[in-house]
């Protein structure tokens, strides 16, 4: 019986252990699911963020030169807007791309660094470029480009090319038919500039009037010719009649932008006498050789010579002095029938020459002329 209750305690030491751990596991159990238990006092935690991949820098926007912008010089100002890094301690670089293709093939670069601006030198004149930026985050390496890409000419000004008068023909002879609606034209000036407009404003001056002169300035847009009233012009004035020739000068200046230029050189005509006097018609046939006038004289700067020709002649004009020895040949050319003219501009001293006229068949008129240097 001894034996037998040793044994049935033992049992029931045994069982009796096996419930308290059965209760234990079960207390546990229910404090895992309901929360109760604090893990924390074992330092666990979790990170997230440890399993995600490190995202590149926002886009930043372009400023300036602002899109289709044309810049007046090879050297440019770029700007563009911050943008930052969720790590504070971390500051985005960026990097300046230009190209003159928008594919960006063979594109150029410059590093910023943390800059959101760069002074570019060395653009070529008369060229067309795109540009962006690129924001580069210096700890990951990862990059994105601007939200824009933005298009600039480089167009350094420069003024309009040269020209030339064309007519009136300088040194040529008007009637005053003729004066009533003189037709002037000029060559066009061409502007290197890339969208630049060229216009002209002519200006001419009416003399022949001992001391009183007529100006007439005209913007002509960008038209190569104008016809323009001389007759108009003096009526305006006053003048009806004058005895001598009148001498008008014009000129033309092209104009693109703040940029002028003159044309190459000014030119001038003449325009037959208008007085009582009679004289022949445009129409009527010069009845022999004759020098008709000579204006002015005594002079200081040219003369004018006007003579007749009744039938086409080879003409011969020359200036001797009071040596006899030429010193000048005018001109020698072949004229038609009518009224036609000769100037000379000295580059001799002061003194008395003697002008010849003749048409190698006879006929020889002389004239006596005064320089006054």
């Amino acid at each position: 019986m001894r034996t037998i209750s040793r044994k049935g305690g033992w049992v029931m030491a045994v069982n009796s252990r096996i419930w308290l751990a059965l209760i234990f596991i079960s207390a546990l159990w229910i404090s895992i699911c309901f929360g109760q238990l604090n893990f924390t006092r074992y330092n666990i935690t979790w990170r997230d963020n440890d399993l995600d991949p490190p995202s590149p820098p926002d886009a930043c926007d372009l400023v300036m030169p602002e899109n289709d912008a044309v810049l007046l010089d090879t050297t440019a100002l770029f700007r563009w807007t911050r943008v930052f890094s969720p790590n504070e301690e971390i500051t985005i670089n960026y990097q300046l791309q230009w190209d003159d293709d928008d594919e960006f093939e063979d594109y150029s670069f410059e590093d910023a660094g943390e800059d959101t601006s760069f002074l570019l030198t060395g653009l070529a004149d008369d060229s067309e470029y795109w540009w962006r930026v690129l924001s580069i985050d210096p700890e990951s390496e990862l990059s994105t480009l601007s939200n824009q890409t933005w298009r600039f000419l480089v167009a350094k000004p420069e003024p309009p090319g040269g020209f030339e008068l064309r007519e009136p023909s300088d040194g040529d002879t008007l009637t005053v038919d003729e004066a009533y609606e003189v037709h002037f034209s000029w060559e066009r000036s061409i502007d290197p500039d890339p969208g630049d407009t060229v216009v002209y404003d002519m200006a001419l001056r009416v003399t022949g009037f001992d001391d009183r002169s007529f100006d007439q300035s005209r913007s002509v847009d960008t038209d190569t010719s104008f016809d323009y009233s001389i007759i108009t012009l003096l009526r305006r004035h006053g003048i009806e009649m004058w005895d001598g020739y009148l001498t008008t000068s014009w000129r033309v200046e092209a104009v693109s932008g703040a940029d002028r230029i003159a044309c190459e050189d000014p030119f001038v005509f003449y325009i037959e006498p208008h007085s009582s006097v009679r004289r022949e018609s445009p129409g009527e046939p010069v009845r022999g050789y004759e020098i008709v006038e000579v204006f002015p004289n005594p002079f200081n700067e040219e003369v004018r010579v006007v003579f007749n020709v009744p039938v086409a002649s080879v003409i011969r004009a020359e200036v001797y002095d009071v040596h006899g020895r030429r010193i000048s040949l005018i001109g020698k050319k072949r004229f038609d029938p009518g009224h036609h003219l000769f100037t000379w501009r000295p580059n001799s001293t002061s003194g008395i020459y003697f002008l010849t006229i003749s048409n190698g068949s006879g006929w020889r008129g002389v004239v006596k002329l005064m320089y006054l240097e």
